[in-house]
């Protein structure tokens, strides 16, 4: 049974939850199914497990491992489900974590669970990345609803590029700006998933 895996990216405070929401409502109407796959990231800091007291190599390393387990389990869990239309979301994909440690050290933390970039990247139906609001909406940047985050406007900005760029070279990459309000870059976004799930796309 195949399974698509779509990726949600982007820098700190760019609607990825209100998103995963509406999107996750649109399908429901049109009878399929969605999961998401927490950030691992985020998980790991509120248990305490954080790169301040790790290093970045040991605690993207357990960022990889945790994302590839969860996404494996996931899969497994819809298998069994008898579900048939599904859409599996995964907050922030394993390319994300080459924004975090660079291109080097990404590439060996794949090598050391025998993975390619190319791998990873095929894995992925899409790829949408929501650009952070620090980025064309900064009257609106907050991390009051994220306690793992604590990046400045000019720090979120910096780790935006460097997430759009983790993902440079897939097919579908699709980067939702803040070129309009809140609500209309959600719809925006939607509507680049519906063109790649091949589905009626929505006006409004």
């Amino acid at each position: 049974m195949h399974i698509p895996l779509i990726a949600i990216s982007g820098g700190p405070c760019a609607v990825k939850s209100s998103f995963l929401e509406e999107a996750g409502d649109w399908l429901a109407r049109h009878g399929i199914a969605t999961f998401v796959v927490p950030e691992a990231a985020t998980a790991l800091i509120n248990a305490g497990i954080t790169p301040w007291d790790l290093g970045v190599e040991a605690f993207q390393r357990r960022v990889l491992s945790a994302t590839i387990r969860r996404i494996r389990r996931y899969r497994r869990v819809i298998r069994r489900s008898g579900l048939t239309n599904v859409v599996l979301f995964v907050d922030r994909g394993l390319a994300d974590c080459e924004a975090y440690c660079g291109e080097d050290m990404f590439r060996r933390l794949l090598a050391e669970r025998g993975l390619t970039r190319a791998q990873v990247l095929q894995d992925y139906l899409m790829v949408i990345h929501l650009v952070t609001a620090a980025d064309g909406a900064e009257q609106f940047y907050t991390l009051a609803n994220n306690g793992a985050r604590k990046e400045t406007p000019e720090e979120a900005r910096t780790l935006d590029r460097a997430s759009r760029h983790a993902w440079r070279g897939h097919r579908h990459l699709s980067v939702i700006d803040n070129s309009t309000d809140f609500n209309r870059k959600k719809q925006r976004a939607v509507r680049a998933l519906g063109r790649v799930l091949h589905m009626p796309i929505p006006l409004e």
